[in-house]
């Protein structure tokens, strides 16, 4: 599960889809006094469907999405497997430590105290500002779009990432492994600007394409995440083959593996913030 639970598993209902996405949509696409409402969408394009309200993907509520439908999803995924209704097996979890770097724009730019504050009313809301700004002060951080990149990485990635590592552990005896990639493509400089950021470990799995061309420091982060997820498919256990040992989760050890050119066993990370973003409430439908 790569940078694959932000939202803590927890999907949007089919009414929240209904009364969203879909109640723009038929605005947008001037099916909303239609007699027939679904006949009238099924007239229209795919261009008039499409471009009617244009996906996004960042810090805000999602647009589109899974939802909680009854039959595909008759439940949130998250109490499915509190409740053990689902087929457990060893599972890899984690995300980057820059997830958000790319779609915090979408709050505007970030460059001072005020518009530091003012993103974080547009995302969290007025009534969890100030807490924010007290556990994130822009002055622990270089810039205060690198404060916002972190908080909301924490938010909505790396502490979900824990989160439902802590449901899975309580409903299954097969393992749990957690990581962060932190490891950035530092041979472009427009890329190594974009830090450790959300689908960046994915060419590490692949042969390299394009006109990237991996440092040494690249290669041996591949052949070790090579190494870990084959062995990991192989038994259900990530380690052997000569790596650094990954121990496995639990809530006690909060253990994850810091994946870079030299992994690196670790807890937490505290700085994260968790149990703190465990009494914020996140934007809905969640990312």
């Amino acid at each position: 599960m790569q940078s694959s639970v932000p939202t803590g598993c927890e999907i949007q209902t089919l009414g929240d889809a209904e009364a969203g996405s879909g109640k723009r949509v038929v605005l947008a696409a001037g099916c909303d006094t239609a007699p027939e409402v679904a006949a009238c969408l099924r007239g229209k394009s795919v261009v008039d469907i499409v471009s009617s309200v244009p996906g996004t993907f960042g810090v805000f509520p999602r647009i589109y999405g899974p939802n909680m439908d009854g039959h595909i999803f008759p439940d949130q995924p998250l109490k499915i497997i509190a409740r053990r209704d689902y087929p457990a097996m060893p599972v890899i979890i984690g995300n980057t430590t820059e997830e958000t770097i790319q779609f915090v724009n979408a709050v505007g730019a970030v460059t001072d105290a005020a518009s530091y504050s003012a993103a974080i009313e547009k995302v969290f809301g007025s009534a969890a500002r100030e807490r924010i700004l007290a556990t994130y002060p822009a002055s622990n951080y270089p810039t205060p779009r690198a404060a916002f990149v972190q908080l909301t990485t924490d938010a909505q990635f790396t502490c979900q990432s824990m989160r439902v590592s802590r449901v899975l552990f309580r409903a299954q005896k097969e393992p749990v492994y957690r990581y962060l990639f932190a490891h950035a493509l530092e041979n472009d400089p427009q890329l190594k600007a974009l830090g450790a950021n959300h689908t960046v470990e994915h060419p590490f799995f692949f042969p390299w394409q394009g006109r990237y061309r991996p440092t040494p420091a690249d290669l041996i982060v591949q052949q070790r995440m090579i190494g870990y997820w084959t062995q990991f498919v192989r038994s259900g256990n990530p380690n052997g083959g000569g790596n650094p040992q990954w121990s496995a989760y639990s809530p006690e050890n909060d253990a994850y593996l810091e994946v870079g050119a030299a992994p690196v066993a670790k807890r937490g990370p505290a700085d994260a913030h968790c149990d703190f973003w465990d009494t914020v409430n996140l934007p809905w439908p969640h990312l």
